[in-house]
């Protein structure tokens, strides 16, 4: 299966609950598919950019272990973002970032 191939550079986790297993698989598939051709994470099938919420609590609750270089991207545009609207500037995610 080649969700397993995928997963198995990450940590691996089996215990006595075949459903628990799934789904930590499920989430490790999740993550890479969540990754844009930008290097950053995807927060939302129809939300183009990276939004404050979603990427921080994902990278508290253990993406920067799993996908270090990602997490930094994501977190280096979002400083972008941040830095914009503390100017007083509107942005839409993506605006700044590509057009």
């Amino acid at each position: 299966m080649e969700v397993i191939k995928r997963c198995f550079r990450f940590p691996q986790y089996k215990s006595a609950v075949p459903i628990m297993d799934a789904l930590y698989n499920l989430g490790l598939e999740e993550m890479e598919n969540a990754i844009e051709p930008d290097s950053t994470f995807r927060t939302g099938k129809e939300w183009a950019g990276v939004w404050t919420r979603d990427i921080s609590y994902s990278i508290i609750l253990s993406m920067a272990t799993l996908q270090p270089k990602v997490a930094q991207y994501s977190s280096e545009k979002l400083k972008i973002i941040v830095s914009f609207r503390i100017q007083g500037q509107e942005v839409l995610g993506r605006s700044l970032l590509t057009g």
